[in-house]
Formats: C-alpha cells, sequence, structure tokens
C-alpha cells in the first residue's frame, strides 16, 4: 500500500493500513446491515454478467488491533480509520471522492465494437475496470468527482430544515443557511448538501459546508454530512462551489464568526 502515499491523504490516528489488514475480521450481520442502510457502497459484488457493474458491497471493512475495534473505509488513494462504525459512515462521503483517476489515455463511454476494435484488452472481474493494452501497463478508471458528474442541484428544503432556515435567517439576516439536493445518474444516488451556522466538535460556532448521499433506503437513518467548517459565510459557499459544483448564490452577505455569537445553534443541525 505504500506505493499509493496513503499517508499523504490520511490523518488517521489509527493503525497503519498494514496492521489493519492483517487483522482484518468480517462485520456482524447488524454492522453490515448498517453501512448498506447508509449508503456506504462500492459496486464490488457478484456480477450479472461481465457488462454490468457488481452488486452493492460495504464500503466499510472491520479490524481488530491488541483487542480495539477499527472500522475502515479506503480506496487505493486514502484511507480513514476510525473507532466507531458511525465514525467510518461519515467518512464515506469523503473517501468516496478519491476513487476516480486522472488518467485521460483511458477508454471510457466507448462502444463495444470501438473496444474490440482497440488495442485494449477489457478485464470485467477486476475491482475497478482495467483496460489492459497488450504488453503495456495497466490502467484503471475509477469514479469521476462529484463535482464532475453534471449533478443538477436544486435548492430545496423539507420541513425541518426550512424552520430552520426561517430562525437563522431571522436571527442572523437573509441567505445564512441554504440547502441543495441533486440526483447522480452516474451511480443512481440522491445527495444533499448543507451550507450555514453549526457547532464543530469542541462546540465552536462556525459556518458549515457539507455533503452527504441518502441511504437507499427511505427508512433507513439518515446521518449528518460530511464537510468543513468555516470563520465567513462565504468560504463555506465557496467550498461548496469549488467541490461540488453548487452554483455559488447571487447574493451572499458577508457574515463571519462575530454574527453567530449571540445566536443559538443546535448540536445537530446539519441536514
Amino acid at each position: 500500500m505504500s506505493k499509493f502515499n496513503l499517508k499523504k491523504y490520511s490523518d488517521n490516528k489509527g493503525p497503519k493500513m498494514e496492521i489493519l489488514k492483517k487483522n482484518k475480521k468480517p462485520l456482524t450481520d447488524e454492522e453490515r446491515k448498517k453501512v448498506m442502510d447508509a449508503g456506504a457502497t462500492w459496486n464490488h459484488g457478484p456480477r450479472k454478467n461481465k457488462y454490468e457493474n457488481g452488486a452493492p458491497s460495504p464500503a466499510v471493512w472491520k479490524s481488530v488491533v491488541n483487542g480495539k475495534t477499527w472500522y475502515v473505509c479506503n480506496t487505493h488513494r486514502a484511507y480513514q480509520c476510525k473507532p466507531t462504525l458511525k465514525g467510518a459512515i461519515k467518512s464515506y462521503d469523503f473517501i468516496e471522492t478519491t476513487a476516480m483517476n486522472n488518467n485521460k489515455n483511458i477508454l471510457l463511454g466507448c462502444t463495444a465494437k470501438e473496444l474490440l476494435d482497440s488495442k485494449y484488452i477489457y478485464r470485467p472481474y477486476s475491482p475497478l475496470h482495467v483496460f489492459t493494452p497488450h504488453y503495456k501497463n495497466i490502467k484503471t478508471a475509477g469514479r469521476k468527482r462529484i463535482k464532475d458528474r453534471g449533478i443538477n442541484w436544486k435548492e430545496h428544503y423539507h420541513e425541518r430544515s426550512m424552520k430552520l432556515k426561517k430562525r437563522f435567517e431571522k436571527d442572523i439576516g437573509p441567505g445564512v443557511y441554504k440547502r441543495w439536493e441533486g440526483h447522480d445518474y452516474s451511480t443512481n444516488g440522491d445527495y444533499f448538501i448543507v451550507v450555514g451556522p453549526a457547532l464543530t466538535r469542541e462546540g465552536k460556532k462556525r459556518f458549515f459546508s457539507g455533503i452527504k448521499r441518502y441511504p437507499k433506503d427511505p427508512k433507513a437513518k439518515v446521518y449528518a454530512p460530511s464537510g468543513e467548517y468555516f470563520t465567513t459565510l462565504s468560504g463555506a459557499f465557496s467550498h461548496a462551489s469549488e467541490k461540488w459544483a453548487v452554483k455559488y448564490p447571487k447574493e451572499v452577505s458577508h457574515y463571519t464568526i462575530n454574527d453567530l455569537m449571540n445566536v443559538k445553534i443546535p448540536r445537530h443541525v446539519k441536514g
């Protein structure tokens, strides 16, 4: 794993990947269900045929090192190691964005005839779709970054988020809380993005910018989105625009953390 320089992309305080892999243990049925219900999945399961993606499988796995359980979510570029299953599930939103390849010479979106006429061999049973040039290096194709998937983001609020929006705009000002939803046709997944006031783990008031994929099961619990905190609202909107291609609002007030001083922010408002 060292050749992928995982340390560069990871800020884990747990065991190294090599140790985690050596002590890998299967998820329990309950753990597996929580991961699948949360939508933290890869298409690495059994295939109906060689032309389709595999069935969904958990993107989180478990390792027990020196009696302590760790939950891991990883790609070949990055990994997150968490002491709780919930933490590993939340890390999926970031880890998923690393499952792409910038190699421009890969055959993507070609027809079957073009593939057969090319000098590449398609190996469908690889963990990633692999195109192997005759007697040359293997090249792999991964998932596109979210901002490159052409998702049409639309501003949308449900009953709870609308109450929150009205409350924040009354206490702080217009445009201080926004929420979008969009469908990703490349993975058949639904996402939502939130930008607005929130509390950090340490209880500090900040502006949050985050994203979350909805579980495939509409009855499953929706966890809080993963993202970053900022000292200005404009910084949070810029992050959402650059990271997920959300249209930057035309009129953005220059709110800072000073505007949050006298505002009561619930612990769980991200969503």
